[in-house]
């Protein structure tokens, strides 16, 4: 009930601010007021006054005031109050000015899902990201079938020849053959220039080295150049063939140049 009187007295006043004509003769000079708003009930009560609550009586109550002369100075913004409870519809009242944008309300509950639009055009490839970091090496998987044989790669190239083995024992002596048809070798050679050896090469090369050979000039040409005549020498010979020269028959075998274009004919006999 104390609540109300100073609800009352305060609206009283507020009325004789608006009406002064009628207060003015019991209203003193800048007299300055205070009251606090309800916003929950938009009641208004008055406050700092003696006998009465120095001050509002609850934080969402907003302290303002004023003078007996007029509004006074702006005091600073109250925090916003709660918002109240719903209202009744009440009737469609005329259209009025647009109003002050109210704060943002909560926001409300998550409504049913739309139907899917119809899909966006594809945009464009975005820029190619940074390298990640090298992740940690995995596990070692499980050894995988044995997979089918390659095809055999060509043929390497032939190694080095190996160290000869030791020599083998001698094998069993054979029964001796019949006697064969002894192979020879003969012919002629001409000399050409004046060397101081000259080579013959057999047609078909003997079996080894082993064999003799006799020599003579053909014709009446000479043998070499030397006045007191020279004895004919075999300097090598091997299977193919033999190198022949004339030379001194004293100490010291000195050879001397063949006659250019004598006929030297042979005959190489095989040892038996």
């Amino acid at each position: 009930m104390r609540q109300h009187r100073m609800i009352g007295w305060a609206l009283a006043v507020l009325a004789g601010v608006c009406i002064p004509s009628m207060i003015e003769a019991q209203v003193p000079v800048n007299v300055v007021y205070s009251a606090c708003y309800v916003p929950a009930s938009g009641t208004v009560y008055r406050v700092g006054e003696v006998g009465i609550a120095a001050t509002c009586l609850a934080a969402d109550h907003v302290r303002f005031s004023w003078n007996s002369s007029g509004a006074g100075a702006a005091g600073p913004a109250g925090p916003v109050g709660p918002v109240g409870p719903v209202g009744p519809v009440g009737p469609a009242g005329a259209v009025g000015a647009d109003g002050v944008a109210g704060a943002t309300g909560a926001t409300g509950a998550t409504g049913t899902a739309g139907a899917a639009g119809t899909p966006g055009v594809t945009g464009a490839p975005g820029a190619v990201g940074a390298i990640g970091a090298t992740g940690a090496i995995g596990a070692t998987g499980a050894i995988g079938a044995t997979g089918a044989a390659g095809t055999p790669g060509a043929a390497g190239a032939a190694g080095a020849t190996g160290a000869a083995g030791p020599a083998g024992a001698n094998g069993v002596d054979g029964a001796v053959g019949a006697s064969g048809i002894l192979v020879v070798r003969s012919g002629t050679v001409t000399v050409a220039g004046a060397p101081l050896t000259f080579p013959v090469t057999f047609t078909t090369p003997m079996a080894n080295a082993d064999y003799s050979v006799s020599l003579i000039t053909n014709g009446i040409s000479g043998t070499a150049v030397v006045t007191f005549g020279c004895m004919w020498h075999i300097d090598s010979q091997t299977a193919a063939g033999f190198i022949f020269s004339c030379r001194d028959a004293t100490a010291g075998g000195t050879a001397y140049a063949l006659v250019n274009a004598s006929v030297i004919a042979y005959v190489a006999v095989p040892h038996q």
